[in-house]
């Protein structure tokens, strides 16, 4: 794979580049700008930076433009979202979703499923007497089975967090130095060792990524190849998270509320948070039997 950009690819990353640092709130990433905590600040935080991105034309970049989309390629679509975490741009995740799979349907009822984290962002979902106009048919009728498969494969294929996970390595190094600082032996050999193989594998994935990406760009669908993808980033977001509570030793047993609480409990959190990964999205299981029965050519 040519890993060089065209001009024109140059020139949209300088764009989106050049507009998130015009756009993005007043002091963010500095005490001046506080986070959002409470799940009703998030929300009311996440619309008013989709409002943001929508009167700039980045909200559901992905989406054709007949809809309010750009209708950006996959590989456009990957440098805008390096370009977000690289400037620390505020998380979509909370609402995300319909932009990314899937827009909102009516007759649609969403209770949400707390977590041991004490947030809900899981939901049951039931589709209560929904009603699709035959103009709003994905596909063939009775075929949803395989709209559903091919959105879960995108999802799979190209919502690839790379970057979040080298973001949350770099904190967990960071982490070690610091507390290595105050350890009259210093980090010990197999933290290292720990730190270099995760480094590692962050890099296979993002490689992997790019990887799968050609190969959409090349048949103009996602593959199986997705399912591996996820395994990969759902089962290294954990392997991190495990890290950094091994490093921070007895402290790994504070929460956010405890004044000795390392970085503030984010690690603990973290930890909680990471549980999910492998079961939302697909579960690491149904993940594996995609490759083996897809990929593989192994029997059911």
């Amino acid at each position: 794979m040519d890993f060089a950009l065209s001009p024109a690819e140059e020139a949209f990353r300088r764009r989106v580049r050049d507009w998130l640092r015009a756009n993005l709130p007043e002091g963010w990433g500095t005490p001046r700008c506080p986070r959002p905590r409470t799940p009703a600040e998030k929300v009311a935080f996440a619309r008013r930076w989709q409002r943001t991105l929508y009167d700039g034309g980045w909200a559901g970049v992905s989406w054709p433009a007949e809809y309010g989309g750009q209708a950006l390629s996959p590989l456009e679509q990957l440098m805008f979202h390096e370009e977000c975490f690289a400037a620390g741009a505020p998380d979509m995740i909370d609402i995300a979703i319909g932009l990314n799979l899937t827009g909102p349907t009516p007759g649609i009822t969403v209770r949400p499923l707390a977590e041991m984290t004490g947030v809900a962002w899981f939901n049951e979902v039931f589709f209560d007497n929904v009603v699709v106009p035959l103009d709003m048919v994905v596909g063939e009728i009775d075929r949803g089975w395989d709209i559903a498969i091919t959105t879960l494969s995108h999802e799979r294929g190209t919502v690839v967090p790379y970057q979040r996970l080298a973001q949350h390595l770099d904190g967990v190094a960071a982490l070690a130095r610091r507390l290595a600082a105050d350890a009259p032996r210093g980090t010990g050999a197999a933290d290292r060792q720990r730190l270099a193989q995760l480094a590692i594998d962050v890099a296979v994935l993002r490689l992997s990524t790019y990887r799968n990406l050609s190969q959409i760009m090349r048949s103009g669908r996602p593959g199986a190849e997705g399912s591996m993808l996820k395994l990969l980033w759902s089962e290294l977001e954990q392997r991190i998270m495990e890290a950094a509570a091994s490093i921070s030793g007895a402290y790994a047993q504070l929460d956010e509320h405890a004044p000795q609480a390392v970085d503030a409990g984010r690690w603990q959190y973290g930890y909680l948070w990471s549980r999910a990964a492998t079961i939302y999205a697909g579960t690491s299981e149904v993940q594996r039997n995609i490759i083996a029965q897809r990929m593989l050519g192994l029997p059911r």
